[in-house]
């Protein structure tokens, strides 16, 4: 693999080219929709770049709910942070949101996130919260199908859509030493969220297990966290990082899907000991086929709001797989407004006004990504692939969530500037392109 230094001395003046940048037609002026109140529940990147496309296209001053905001989100011109205790603590976000209640009087307010508890959090509270702010909505079985490993990949079984294979297995019981399928397998909690993450106090575990006595290991780690949950088995898929699709769907509170917007990862890796670590994606227009597919699964589960599938094609058969959904759109909204659709006022046309839209798909290809360019060309392995990422860059349709003109100032550009250090010692670390990935 390629690597690249890049001189710390250029990297405030890059910074600064970035930051003053304005990002092709998206830094015109806004139109102006007086009485509105967004507020982005969440705390990281995707919260700010949800809450950018929202300011993109209302220009509203905006809420954010977070317990530790990223740098982005705490210097941002445009936001208001809301500080909290803990986003996983009910109480002290449903007391956030009614102190903006308060302050914000009869405007109209409506609720995004980019946090994986947010679509239960809502449904917990809907009939409270739905007198003073309009969200998507949905029943929580729903919810669950999705985001249930085993039901969702029976979900697609009776679809008969592509998906790996998942055999549910209690963590209480004794630890087995074989499976419905042949060793190495992947094994994971089947439902994993952030109440879950609060209860145990670690992070998601997730292992490829070699034979029985990683098996017999993996159990044990389950049992010193006293997990007795559900743990799903399934297939290791060998496919490149480049060779994963997000494919991301905006469904409306009539059941029918506004947006569709889909993204390649250029860089990243999702293996079972690091999930997802994406640092750079294309966005494309999605495949008709894989839509398709999207569609009919949210229409059987009856899901409403935000949802992405990750999407791999095994390198082995050809095949794309369904690997699983997640109830959020994130740093995905981005990337759909990259692609010439920006899925914030679709939300807002169908919860504010009652518009009944009808399917748009993302058209333009646009590289995401806050790397310097040329790092990002010499990590890209497939020749095909770095032949049309580097025609993109020629044309400079490539686009950086935190380079916002609207957003600039030397405090945003510093807390930038930190981040891409860091970022671009993670890429000369060496992030794996090609590896085993988890059927998660």
């Amino acid at each position: 693999m390629s690597t690249y230094s890049l001189p710390i001395p250029t990297w405030p003046s890059y910074m600064s080219h970035l930051a003053k940048r304005r990002s092709r037609s998206y830094a015109r002026s806004f139109p102006n929709r007086p009485g509105l109140v967004p507020v982005v529940i969440g705390e990281d990147l995707s919260a700010y770049a949800m809450a950018r496309c929202l300011h993109q296209a209302y220009g509203s001053r905006i809420s954010v709910i977070a317990s530790e905001p990223v740098a982005a989100l705490r210097h941002s011109r445009f936001l208001d942070c809301h500080l909290v205790a803990d986003l996983g603590n009910d109480e002290v976000v449903l007391k956030a949101l009614r102190a903006i209640t308060e302050a914000t009087g009869s405007a109209t307010r409506v609720i995004v996130g980019s946090f994986d508890g947010l679509v239960d959090f809502l449904a917990r509270h809907r009939d409270e919260l739905s007198a003073s702010y309009a969200f998507p909505t949905c029943d929580e079985e729903a919810v669950e199908t999705l985001v249930d490993r085993a039901e969702f990949a029976q979900c697609c079984a009776d679809l008969n859509i592509p998906a790996p294979y998942q055999q549910r297995i209690n963590a209480g019981h004794e630890a087995p030493v074989s499976f419905d399928i042949p060793f190495p397998v992947v094994a994971a909690a089947s439902v994993w969220r952030v109440r879950e993450e609060r209860r145990y106090g670690v992070k998601e575990p997730t292992r490829v297990l070699e034979g029985p006595q990683d098996a017999r290991r993996f159990w044990r780690d389950l049992e010193g966290i006293s997990f007795d949950g559900d743990v799903v088995i399934g297939p290791v898929i060998e496919a490149a990082a480049t060779e994963t699709t997000l494919l991301s769907l905006y469904v409306n509170s009539h059941g029918s899907v506004s947006v569709a917007s889909s993204v390649r990862v250029l860089l990243g890796s999702a293996d079972a000991s690091a999930v997802r670590h994406e640092v750079a994606w294309l966005s494309e227009r999605p495949d008709p086929a894989l839509v398709q597919h999207a569609v009919a699964i949210v229409t059987k589960t009856g899901y409403r709001g935000f949802v992405t599938f990750t999407i791999r094609r095994d390198a082995g058969t050809g095949e794309h797989l369904f690997v699983e959904a997640r109830p959020t759109g994130g740093m995905y909204s981005y990337s759909a407004m990259v692609g010439g659709v920006n899925p914030m006022r679709d939300l807002v046309a169908d919860l504010v006004d009652g518009a009944k839209l009808p399917l748009r798909l993302t058209y333009e290809e646009s590289i995401v990504t806050a790397l310097p360019l040329t790092l990002l060309a010499r990590q890209i392995p497939d020749p095909e692939l770095r032949r049309r990422v580097s025609q993109l860059i020629r044309l400079g349709r490539v686009a950086n969530p935190l380079a916002y003109a609207h957003d600039y100032s030397l405090r945003n550009a510093v807390s930038t500037h930190l981040y891409l250090g860091a970022l671009i010692a993670a890429v000369r670390r060496g992030l794996p392109l090609t590896h085993h990935v988890s059927s998660r």
